[in-house]
């Protein structure tokens, strides 16, 4: 993980609960480009900066992707990443992504959010996208019109999946969950694997050009689905299927089709 001026100070990763509240997800993870302390509660203004940390490449390249070349970079990256080993053929997982960028400055700045897939031959994409298309999770390629700030002013995009808005033109600042003007509704990411081969996984957010207007991406507890082995029913004498002769083999069935360098080690009394 990586994340904010060091975590005794600013720190942009956190577990979150719901506390009963009307936020969408009851329980996960949240990283954003702010500090998580300032998340809880109703919204309180601008979203003050949090100070400054580096960016990320990865997420360099989707703000590229949305406002052409030469784009201004990424700050404030808060980043998780791990390997795992899928067992099914399709993993997925469940998130929503909020912003202070929503209202006045979400016709240009791209805030974004990636969930970069890596392959054991070293391919990644982003997989975090709106759903039906190929755009990248950021503040301006999921907005609602309705919501511009006179001055501001630009056409909605993907506004089906943005849920709602705390603000002049939106609901009651005090009725909010979290310290976010704007959020999306809750999406699911998917992605195509082969059972049994190692993936690389780095989630990341970021703030866009500068350090204000924090953005979050809050991921759901319990979401992440990627299979588990099945080896079929005990085999015990107790449940009466253990109706071998000492030496005799059984067979233990994993299910899955490439196990090619794969370890599997059985355990008896641990």
């Amino acid at each position: 993980s990586s994340t904010g001026l060091d975590f005794d100070a600013v720190n942009g990763i956190s577990y979150f609960e719901d506390n009963d509240s009307n936020f969408p997800l009851e329980r996960g993870i949240v990283l954003s480009s702010g500090d998580v302390s300032n998340l809880p509660g109703t919204v309180q203004g601008l979203g003050a900066p949090a100070g400054s940390w580096q960016g990320d490449e990865d997420l360099d390249a989707l703000i590229e992707q949305i406002e052409g070349a030469f784009a201004p970079s990424s700050y404030d990256a808060s980043i998780i990443e791990f390997d795992f080993v899928p067992f099914i053929e399709e993993i997925s997982f469940d998130f929503l992504f909020a912003s202070d960028e929503y209202g006045i400055f979400q016709c240009d700045y791209s805030d974004p959010f990636g969930f970069f897939l890596t392959d054991s031959n070293g391919d990644t994409v982003n997989i975090a996208i709106v759903p039906g298309t190929t755009d990248p999770i950021a503040v301006t390629t999921i907005r609602d019109d309705m919501h511009n700030t006179p001055g501001y002013t630009c056409a909605s995009v993907n506004e089906s999946y943005f849920d709602v808005f705390y603000g002049e033109t939106g609901l009651n600042p005090l009725a909010a969950s979290v310290n976010m003007k704007g959020r999306t509704v809750v999406m699911t990411a998917t992605a195509q694997v082969t059972p049994g081969e190692q993936y690389h996984i780095k989630l990341a957010v970021g703030d866009r050009s500068d350090s204000s207007y924090n953005s979050s991406s809050f991921l759901a507890a319990g979401s992440f689905e990627i299979g588990e082995i099945d080896l079929g029913d005990p085999i015990t004498i107790e449940d009466g299927t253990a109706d071998t002769c000492s030496g005799d083999a059984i067979t233990l069935d994993t299910g899955l089709e490439n196990t090619n360098g794969a370890d599997i080690t059985w355990y008896q009394d641990g």
